[in-house]
């Protein structure tokens, strides 16, 4: 009896230790990409295409995170779904003459970062390595004339940024890298 009583009591106080410890949470906010704007010129015999891209829109991260504290340093596990949009512009030349059209592709990851940070009262500061997979995308780039789309199922990433607690609410600004180019799945012919 007097064994369950201790067992008790740790589990009570270990139960009470974590929960102070560790916090969760839904992840909610904005971003945006710095992609390359580079104008591609495709030329053949017959006829010359020009893409680039036109427009990258904002795009909207939601998810869930936890963060784990132990003194002044923090582990942050998250899960989030992010969606894009990036608007092309395509521009063909040819004998006949010339087109000129706007294509938009949409494409959803999931982004599972783990962060490791510094706690400094309502101050954060954070880096760590990143996993996006591929979910899908709604593009038309791919369905025009000699276009194909060759998306990597899983690719990786880091993170550094730096965040602001106020009560309950969180605020971060954080930079993101990856280790592949974005316009890389893009193929023609």
């Amino acid at each position: 009896m007097k064994n369950l009583f201790f067992v008790l009591v740790a589990v009570v106080f270990t139960t009470t230790i974590l929960s102070a410890q560790f916090e969760f949470g839904l992840r909610a906010g904005m971003s945006t990409q710095d992609v390359n704007t580079t104008e591609l010129q495709i030329a053949n015999d017959f006829s010359d295409l020009r893409v680039s891209l036109t427009d990258a829109s904002y795009g909207y991260p939601v998810g869930i995170y936890g963060q784990l504290k132990t003194g002044f340093l923090t582990i942050s596990p998250e899960v989030i779904l992010n969606s894009n949009s990036y608007s092309f512009r395509l521009q063909k030349f040819s004998e006949e003459g010339s087109t000129d059209k706007i294509v938009e592709d949409k494409y959803q990851y999931i982004d599972i970062p783990l962060l490791f940070g510094l706690k400094l009262g309502p101050l954060r500061a954070y880096a760590g390595p990143e996993v996006h997979y591929f979910l899908n995308s709604y593009g038309k780039l791919a369905h025009e004339n000699g276009f194909s789309e060759q998306v990597s199922q899983l690719n990786y990433g880091a993170i550094a940024g730096a965040g602001l607690n106020l009560g309950k609410v969180r605020f971060d600004l954080r930079y993101e890298f990856n280790f592949s180019d974005f316009e890389d799945h893009i193929m023609f012919e």
